[in-house]
């Protein structure tokens, strides 16, 4: 004859045996949870969608550097980052988006424009 367990949420806590198992169940429910959520978290931070303090510095030429960049983050300026644990990471759409904000349009002037130098 086989036995069958209820499911963990109707298991009476009563019983030592039932409640051991409750407790088994749900830790591995939660060991599992998180094994997932781990892996969803570093396959979406590893695919290219962040870049670290070195590769934002790198990607504006070293014009912005590492420590410009921790000296924004203490004041909140700057460009959007994440922060897990000690890891600091730049979301790239935030940079894009940060870029964006910050483009200074130029217009050129009616008296200096193209055509009029053409024509002298």
């Amino acid at each position: 004859m086989r036995h069958t367990l209820p499911p963990h949420d109707e298991i009476i806590a009563d019983t030592p045996l039932r409640l051991s198992v409750a407790a088994a169940i749900a830790f591995l429910d939660g060991i599992r949870t998180n094994i997932l959520l781990r892996h969803h978290m570093e396959a979406w931070m590893t695919d290219e969608k962040f870049l670290t303090a070195e590769e934002v510095a790198k990607q504006y030429r070293g014009e912005i550097t590492v420590g410009t960049l921790r000296n924004w983050r203490a004041l909140r300026i700057g460009p959007p980052f994440v922060k897990i644990g000690k890891a600091v990471l730049y979301p790239v759409e935030q940079l894009d988006a940060w870029d964006q904000k910050n483009m200074v349009i130029c217009y050129a002037s009616k008296s200096h424009s193209m055509d009029e130098r053409e024509g002298e």
